[in-house]
């Protein structure tokens, strides 16, 4: 997962007037983990299989930098995008009906140290 997301990270923009260029999309689909992210005209998309219920999310520049390194040292890592008003946390079901968008997700990660 660090080096997923070291390889899209460089096409984030630092450019604020454009703020959604700033962040890395997560998106979950049908089994697929993909992570894009564009700095205008070129764009870094990144996939690769994931077992876990579709959703997606834009996580900022700035927060990925941060993850990384704790991704490195890491054991392990389970990801998962759940609404912030999940009372299980996420941990029982993160699964979205057809239709439905949700604006107030976040993503976790779970890790164990290395």
């Amino acid at each position: 997962m660090a080096e997923a997301l070291s390889r899209v990270l460089p096409f984030t923009s630092r450019d604020d007037a454009r703020p959604v260029l700033n962040c890395v999309k997560f998106e979950i689909k049908d089994g697929q983990l993909t992570l894009v992210a564009s700095v205008s005209y070129t764009l870094a998309v990144n996939s690769f299989d994931l077992a876990q219920d579709d959703g997606e999310v834009l996580i900022h520049r700035d927060g990925i930098m941060e993850l990384i390194p704790v991704l490195k040292r890491a054991r392990w890592a389970r990801l998962g995008i759940v609404a912030e008003n999940d009372p299980d946390g996420g941990m029982a079901s993160n699964s979205l009906e057809p239709g439905e968008e949700r604006s107030d997700a976040v993503v976790g990660f779970h890790t164990a140290g290395g």
